[in-house]
């Protein structure tokens, strides 16, 4: 108070009932407000000094190494898959842009969309053992194109939120979950934060893996190599909340009903759930509706029991609806109630295109972590083409990117598990 001398002086009722509604105002601002991003701001992550941890370099399932991004974290990046004829020229380039991003340089393919799936994985500093980062900030620094026939584009899986600088030129969208910017052919010169109108900011909370994606859309005739900037670090504090933000969507076998379960980290005019289900994966018919919270900065608990599954595989996801219409899928996930005549029917396999050119996508869709092997052999059973890794629950990729060179004919996908082996029979053309 201005005057002093009012200590003394005896309080009117009206003076304590605004004083605390002044600072009831505050307090409601404080803990309801979504764009209150500095009050526990994400640590700053500094990427550098890769080192090769396991695998081939540059080849799916290699693993880096950057040490000590954090007191006491490392973080491993994994190369889930490569695609469309993308290649990795160097894992970490840091003679352009800033040495404490992480920059890899990837080789675009032609007349393609190309890129790479990575995983990266925070650990305890020196060990293996995983740690959960309470949020985590990934701005995307320089994502532009060559000025006449190339866009690059980044995506991730389920961010909470996301932030773009004034005058934005990147298309933004949401597709089953994954966010993704698209940049236009536009070429901005040189890697710079002071160009905020080709960079995207993902906020992640509560984690201990990112999926992250980075590549180009190009129709020109030649290869381009192209260097991503990745800085862990907030740039921007105005958030965009996305329609919802689901942490987690788990479904399980109880007795002889399924129980689903999911939550959200956030919700904005979302309007409602629907529950879908499929015996084949492709073909989904619904099962219930479930009203959504609306908008919400909070978490948000639902659940549903399919008191009668079909035998054998039972695939679940869900319909996210708004109330403009719009509409996104959770990922799926697959229950199982054998049969007798059920070896491995847990087991979902989707491979296209068949017939094929040069590429090939083999879907997995399982319950349970494994030990998975994909094969491609001719009709003589000669072996011409391989990979194998250990799997996590739910659907897993593998590409098959340089098979160009293979005489046309017919060719059959094997697929090995711990408990069974598939084949199928695919085209080349």
């Amino acid at each position: 108070m201005k005057n002093k001398g009012s200590e003394n002086r005896r309080a009117e009722p009206n003076f304590y009932r605004s004083i605390f509604l002044r600072l009831l105002s505050v307090f409601t601002i404080l803990i309801f407000s979504p764009r209150n991003t500095h009050a526990n701001p994400a640590p700053f992550l500094s990427f550098h000094d890769a080192v090769l941890y396991s695998g081939t370099d540059g080849l799916v399932g290699a693993v880096y190494k950057f040490a000590n991004v954090s007191a006491n974290i490392d973080a491993w990046v994994e190369i889930v898959s490569l695609e469309g004829g993308a290649s990795l020229s160097d894992i970490d380039h840091f003679t352009a842009g800033y040495f404490k991003a992480w920059q890899p340089f990837v080789t675009a393919a032609p007349n393609d969309t190309s890129g790479i799936n990575w995983k990266i994985t925070f650990k305890k500093a020196g060990t293996t053992t995983d740690t959960v980062l309470s949020k985590v900030v990934v701005t995307a620094i320089d994502v532009d194109g060559d000025g006449v026939t190339l866009r690059e584009f980044v995506e991730a899986v389920l961010p909470s939120t996301y932030a773009v600088g004034a005058n934005c030129n990147l298309t933004i969208s949401v597709n089953n979950g994954n966010l993704n910017a698209i940049s236009p052919v536009t070429n901005q010169a040189n890697i710079d934060t002071l160009v905020v109108l080709a960079m995207f900011q993902m906020k992640f909370m509560n984690i201990s893996t990112i999926l992250y994606r980075t590549g180009a859309i190009s129709t020109k005739s030649t290869t381009d190599v192209r260097q991503s900037s990745l800085y862990f670090k907030a740039f921007f504090s105005d958030e965009i909340v996305l329609p919802i933000s689901l942490t987690s969507f788990n479904a399980v076998a109880s007795d002889a009903t399924a129980k689903l379960n999911w939550e959200t980290e956030s919700e904005l005019n979302c309007s409602d759930f629907t529950i879908e289900r499929s015996t084949n994966g492709i073909e989904y018919t619904s099962l219930a509706k479930i009203k959504a919270a609306g908008t919400s900065p909070t978490k948000n608990s639902y659940s549903f029991t399919d008191n009668e599954p079909e035998p054998g595989n039972n695939y679940y996801r869900l319909l996210i609806s708004d109330f403009d219409g719009s509409t996104t899928y959770s990922p799926v996930r697959l229950v199982n109630f054998k049969n007798k005549n059920s070896t491995d029917s847990n087991l979902m396999i989707v491979v296209s295109p068949n017939p094929f050119n040069s590429n090939l996508r083999v879907n997995c869709l399982y319950d349970k972590d494994c030990k998975i092997k994909c094969e491609i052999i001719n009709s003589s059973g000669i072996l011409i083409a391989t990979e194998q890794r250990l799997t996590e629950k739910g659907n897993n990729q593998f590409y098959f990117d340089d098979l160009e060179d293979i005489p046309r004919g017919s060719y059959f996908v094997v697929i090995t598990t711990d408990n069974n082996s598939k084949s199928f029979k695919i085209i080349k053309r």
